[in-house]
């Protein structure tokens, strides 16, 4: 059975670099069209305030930007400042 060729059914490898086109533009539309809101969020964040990119339980979230700083910072226990 030596030289026996496998045929893999229901399986066809791309032929062109055209089959590539849709799923990159889907990607890259939907990439732009879920930045607009944090792009405007950004634009118009008050004077003296900083967005920090959440728009939900913002108090929650910037607990853990905190805990990941202090970890980049060579604090591995947990500190609370």
């Amino acid at each position: 059975m030596a030289g026996t060729k496998v045929e893999r059914v229901g399986y066809s490898a791309p032929s062109s670099r055209g089959d590539w086109k849709i799923p990159v533009f889907t990607g890259l539309v939907l990439a732009v069209v879920t930045s607009i809101p944090y792009l405007y969020a950004y634009a118009v964040q008050p004077h003296g305030q900083v967005f920090m990119g959440f728009f939900y339980l913002g108090d929650d979230a910037n607990t853990y930007l905190a805990k990941m700083r202090q970890g980049l910072e060579g604090s591995w226990s947990w500190d609370n400042r």
